[in-house]
């Protein structure tokens, strides 16, 4: 046949047929002839919503029969998958789609454990009787590499559980070894020393000691931990008697309040009251102590001691053990040499007077700068009537 001029594209083309009138071929799926005719369609059936769902069911309900019946397309799939997932590309897609959808994720994971516990609990509990040693092997890998969270999660679990007030970290507890430069606070040895002396290992660094111990009252704060070699610490002084020994000189001051909210005034009664000795213990009042007082619980007495502990001044918190408004029995358990008040006290109206006598604790009045420039109980009542007009 001769040659003709395609209608669409204009090019030359030697047709197969006497009626062809666009280059290409349908069958070989090239030219004119094929995408003509095809885009078209292609069109007609992307407007078309019921035939997009018509396919989009169909796939997914072939796929779900090939994946029951297990043929060899499947398997294909499967494996493909299986190698996808396990590469580099195909990782950080999973950890990409894992971050986008998160929460859909965990709640779909929630949904199923809820409502397959049984079936998922008895699976793994198979699973790791029949991979004991590998089971062990997981376990002991898995402390090695997290030892420190482990045994800062125990120890907390176990202050919470005896009621023991604070809380401090493994890095906190660093930084107070680098501040005594990894040295014993009372005989002075080192930790390379530590190790030539002793060949336990457990002996062989500083331990924690709470330099007012959990027994009297202490918090495990970290301002009430100091390092000790294991001959220091296995004597457990007190350190309100630590001076009778020469291991500490100086007084210990102790000031009580409700610091229920803390003020500028405080801060200047702790500023002055450290002054007056060597270690500065301050007292915070219980929540059953703010509720006879009749004021309003705007902190609890655990927020009060973390805020009064992180304090420069400050070097021990601890909450009062009274269940009356005095702090008679917490200062006859800690014996301070000086027991500060405020400018609003007064000798007549302190009822700790009988206490501090029997215990040989000297009282100081007005302690701070420019006596009481401030009071909790009217910052509460000018918060209360601001609340109320707006």
């Amino acid at each position: 046949m001769e040659e003709r001029i395609c209608k669409k594209c204009g090019q030359k083309f030697e047709p197969s047929i006497w009626n062809q009138v666009y280059c290409g071929s349908k069958t070989n799926k090239v030219g004119c002839s094929y995408w003509n005719i095809n885009i078209n369609r292609t069109k007609r059936r992307l407007r078309n919503k019921k035939y997009k769902a018509f396919q989009r069911n169909y796939q997914k309900e072939w796929k779900k029969e090939q994946r029951r019946l297990n043929t060899d397309y499947a398997k294909k799939q499967r494996e493909l998958k299986r190698r996808y997932y396990r590469s580099e590309k195909g990782k950080e897609t999973v950890k990409k789609y894992r971050e986008k959808y998160k929460k859909r994720h965990a709640e779909l994971e929630r949904i199923y454990y809820q409502e397959n516990r049984d079936k998922i609990l008895e699976r793994i509990r198979l699973w790791r009787a029949q991979n004991k040693e590998r089971v062990r092997e997981w376990d002991r890998k898995k402390r090695e590499r997290h030892l420190i969270k482990i045994l800062e999660r125990n120890r907390k679990r176990l202050f919470l559980k005896k009621g023991i007030m604070g809380y401090h970290s493994e890095d906190e507890w660093q930084e107070v070894k680098a501040k005594y430069k990894y040295k014993c606070a009372i005989c002075g040895i080192s930790e390379n020393q530590l190790k030539k002396k002793w060949a336990d290992k457990r002996f062989q660094k500083l331990g924690r000691d709470h330099i007012i111990p959990i027994s009297r009252g202490g918090a495990d704060f970290i301002c009430n931990i100091q390092p000790l070699c294991i001959s220091c610490n296995s004597k457990k002084f007190n350190e309100t008697k630590m001076k009778k020994s020469g291991t500490v000189k100086g007084k210990i001051v102790a000031v009580s309040g409700y610091w229920n909210p803390l003020h500028r005034g405080h801060i200047r009664l702790f500023e002055a009251a450290k002054e007056l000795g060597e270690y500065l213990v301050v007292i915070v009042n219980n929540d059953e102590q703010v509720k006879l007082k009749g004021s309003a619980p705007f902190m609890n007495e655990k927020e009060r001691m973390e805020i009064i502990a992180a304090l420069a001044p400050v070097d021990n918190v601890i909450l009062s053990i009274d269940k009356d408004r005095t702090v008679c029995k917490t200062l006859e358990l800690i014996k301070p040499d000086v027991f500060a008040n405020g400018g609003d006290r007064f000798k007549s109206n302190v009822p700790e007077v009988k206490i501090c006598k029997k215990i040989g604790c000297k009282m100081v009045f007005n302690v701070g700068r420019g006596g009481k420039v401030q009071s909790s109980s009217a910052l509460l009542r000018l918060f209360k009537e601001k609340s109320i007009i707006q």
